[in-house]
């Protein structure tokens, strides 16, 4: 556990209330006027110095956690923040420091109790360092995890029950197949047709169960190798269409830490669509590459295909929402949803940009720290 760091010559002073207040030694007249400024609010606050570093934190932040305020002093902080969401929150917070910036992030706190409770810090930027407010969350992502679950229990309902009557269409279908060889042009052409839209609903089913699969599924979290899941995905399309030339770049040791299962998903579900919607392109391209992020790396996937309009962005995560209807893919629109729901699991975000004929990057990032 990471110990305290404690400032032997700060100021100490009693609150009105017999609260220890602590301002450590060198903070300037701005820096004791932020102190008094957080000691006036209701709200759990923090003040922040350079190098994610505390230089104070008020009584109500102080009753939650149940600390003696001269231990979050410095580094000291870091002990009373869970080990699995410390490295991204210090990143995000030395990263806005560093610029000037705001920030917002959930983290989990020990309180009082020993119990670990989820909070939301948003910060403000002031002259060498910022100030944090924090907000219990707990009972709100409780409420968000139960309810995601709920809908997870109504897809797998929904996808099971649909199938029964969906079997007896497509039977009789059959049936009417094979005991009317006869049928002229417009009776074939609409036996066809009933054929094909149960086919399009058994995959918006399977879709469905996919769903209600991610939002289900019991997270095993570990250290996941996203290049040789790529490599994976890419012999299997290869596989699939040995006819054609495609150049595919993929970044070597990518490394994420998640559930393989739900990681392998969204790398094949991107890269599926990669490869799919670059098949007009004169000189295909599909890009594998990762940057570093705020305590875990944005993983991209890039294409040269056909793009999409910038404000479709958002809308191409919604479960039913094809990517592009008609120009090849024979998906359903729920690939992208599920990708969006296992990113979500990990407490992470997956985002798009593209143009119309300018192609396509989709990026995800998973937080350190799964829900």
């Amino acid at each position: 556990m990471h110990q305290p760091s404690r400032r032997a010559d700060a100021r100490v002073r009693l609150g009105p209330g017999g609260e220890v207040h602590i301002t450590p030694a060198g903070v300037d007249r701005t820096g004791r006027d932020a102190q008094e400024t957080i000691d006036r609010m209701p709200a759990m606050a923090r003040l922040w110095g350079p190098e994610a570093t505390c230089e104070g934190v008020n009584a109500a932040l102080t009753a939650f956690t149940g600390r003696d305020p001269r231990d979050d002093l410095g580094d000291g902080w870091r002990s009373a923040v869970h080990p699995d969401d410390l490295p991204g929150f210090a990143a995000e917070i030395a990263r806005a420091a560093g610029r000037g910036e705001g920030w917002a992030r959930e983290y989990r706190l020990a309180r009082a109790d020993g119990a670990w409770a989820w909070v939301l810090e948003q910060g403000a930027p002031r002259r060498a360092g910022g100030l944090g407010v924090l907000v219990d969350v707990t009972a709100a992502r409780v409420r968000a995890d139960a309810l995601a679950r709920e809908l997870g229990d109504l897809s797998h309902a929904v996808s099971h029950d649909l199938r029964s009557p969906l079997l007896a269409v497509e039977g009789f279908a059959e049936l009417l197949a094979e005991e009317a060889p006869g049928l002229d042009g417009e009776g074939a052409h609409r036996l066809s047709r009933i054929r094909a839209g149960a086919a399009e609903m058994r995959a918006m089913i399977d879709g469905l169960a996919e769903l209600a699969r991610v939002a289900r599924a019991e997270l095993v979290v570990g250290p996941v190798d996203v290049s040789a899941l790529a490599d994976e995905a890419v012999a299997r399309l290869r596989a699939a269409e040995p006819g054609r030339r495609v150049d595919v770049r993929v970044q070597p040791r990518i490394a994420v830490v998640g559930d393989a299962r739900l990681v392998r998903l969204v790398v094949d579900e991107l890269l599926d669509n990669a490869w799919t919607f670059t098949r007009a392109a004169g000189r295909p391209r599909i890009e594998v590459r990762a940057v570093p992020g705020d305590g875990a790396p944005v993983v991209s996937v890039a294409d040269t295909g056909v793009g999409f309009a910038a404000e479709r962005a958002e809308s191409l995560f919604a479960p039913f929402a094809a990517l592009h209807p008609g120009q090849g893919s024979s998906g359903t629109g729920t690939g992208l949803a599920a990708c969006r729901r296992a990113v979500a699991r990990h407490g992470g975000r997956i985002w798009a940009e593209g143009a119309p004929g300018a192609g396509a990057t989709f990026s995800f990032t998973l937080a350190a720290a799964p829900a």
